[in-house]
């Protein structure tokens, strides 16, 4: 009696664990209103500035998302760090070039024709480094260190998004930021309020550990230790110089390293989204839409992430639609459109005309339209599916039998219902002017 009496307790107490369990990892998502967003925060470093959407603004964390945009000056360089989520970066303006360390890689890479490559000396050996454009986008995983140098001669200006809700990330739904130089220095955190937990200055991992610990990790002196460690000039700094490395030139000299080297780690993170003639869809005097999903760029498959850019020429629209698969966050990055959302309840949460610079998200299953104004609309969109589906409803309604649109709408006739059907003949997603 008492072996069973006990039995039963740990029964309970486990099914006590799982319901807790499972209330945790509810995520709530109840949004009344969403609105065009600006950056709340910003970092204003040596080399830059870092500007941060505010993750726990309704929106953004009904979606799981996290976003910031960096500028940086010719010349400068962004802190190596990694971060507690896998992200997007979309260059919206510039050129540069990016380094990202994989986990189990190797550490280095030495050419076999340095006459193509241009290198400091034959013992400087590092990973692949990447020649980052404007137009491109990159995928980096959540633990991947990464740093970005603009060896250009304009701003290089890029936006990115987080994906909270990874299922790479098992901390908690806030972005949390690893550096391995820098951090964010006293000065830097002068021109901010800092909301992200802690408004302790962010030192560098090094910071962190025993000085005589790294000096034997690394069998340096511990004066050497101190360099890494002290250093907290902030997140982008000043270069001042060109920064000589083994880089490739171009794209071509680039896909060679892929040919050259099977036996390292080769995995393509970047592609163009510059390129018209790959654009999924085309409407004469519509517009077009560009998606990178797995199937394009394969490293989005273990992210489970993608993007779309679109362009709309002026009064043109995307038809109201609803994503099947994934969250949606909307960054605007040249002219504007009047976008309306509608949420379960058939309740307008969105009718505001949004302008470049603007962030907003699109729920999964909630619908939205946009219709460009003046001088047209583009919008670079991340995704949290590797394999976006959208159900527009113009297709919908071309599915269902005429009968069955006379019946569902009250008073519509068999030729207003055929109307509905095919006035836009062959156009779906984007719509062009119909005046």
């Amino acid at each position: 009696m008492v072996k069973v009496y006990n039995m039963t307790k740990v029964a309970l107490i486990l099914l006590l664990l799982l319901l807790v369990h499972g209330a945790c990892g509810l995520r709530e998502c109840w949004v009344e209103r969403i609105a065009a967003s600006k950056p709340s925060q910003r970092i204003q470093a040596e080399g830059g500035v870092v500007d941060f959407w505010e993750e726990n603004e309704e929106q953004f964390r009904c979606a799981g998302v996290s976003a910031m945009r960096i500028k940086m000056h010719p010349e400068t360089l962004t802190m190596p760090k990694y971060h507690s989520a896998p992200l997007l970066i979309f260059v919206k303006q510039g050129m540069g070039v990016m380094g990202v360390t994989f986990a189990g890689s190797p550490e280095t890479y030495q050419s076999s024709q340095p006459t193509r490559i241009r290198k400091l000396s034959r013992r400087d050996q590092h990973q692949k480094i990447h020649r980052i454009r404007q137009g491109d986008l990159i995928a980096i995983p959540a633990g991947a260190a990464y740093w970005c140098y603009n060896d250009g001669e304009k701003e290089l200006a890029t936006v990115s998004v987080f994906d909270l809700n990874n299922q790479a990330n098992q901390l908690d739904q806030k972005l949390r930021t690893f550096f391995l130089a820098g951090g964010i220095s006293r000065s830097e955190m002068l021109e901010i309020e800092w909301q992200r937990g802690s408004k302790q200055m962010k030192q560098n991992l090094f910071n962190g550990f025993e000085t005589e610990i790294l000096a034997d990790v690394f069998d340096v002196s511990t004066n050497l230790v101190r360099v890494l460690q002290e250093d907290t000039r902030g997140a982008i700094v000043n270069v001042g110089h060109e920064m000589r490395m083994i880089r490739p030139d171009d794209d071509e000299e680039e896909e060679s390293w892929y040919e050259e080297n099977e036996n390292y780690c080769t995995t393509r993170i970047k592609q163009s989204m510059d390129t018209h003639d790959e654009s999924d869809i085309v409407v004469r005097k519509g517009g077009r839409v560009h998606l990178v999903d797995h199937e394009k760029l394969p490293i989005l498959r273990s992210l489970g992430m993608s993007a779309e850019r679109g362009r709309l020429m002026p009064n043109a629209m995307i038809t109201p639609h609803w994503s099947t698969t994934e969250n949606r966050a909307v960054y605007v990055t040249r002219g504007e459109a009047h976008v309306e959302i509608v949420d379960n309840f058939g309740k307008t949460i969105m009718d505001e005309i949004v302008k470049e610079g603007d962030m907003f998200v699109l729920p999964q299953f909630f619908a939205v339209t946009a219709k460009a104004i003046n001088k047209g609309y583009e919008w670079i969109t991340f995704k949290s599916s590797s394999q976006p589906k959208k159900s527009p409803m113009i297709s919908v309604i071309k599915a269902m039998p005429i009968h069955v649109l006379t019946n569902a709408y009250n008073n519509m006739s068999p030729i207003q219902a055929q109307e509905l059907k095919w006035n836009r003949g062959e156009q779906t997603m984007i719509l062009s002017p119909s005046y």
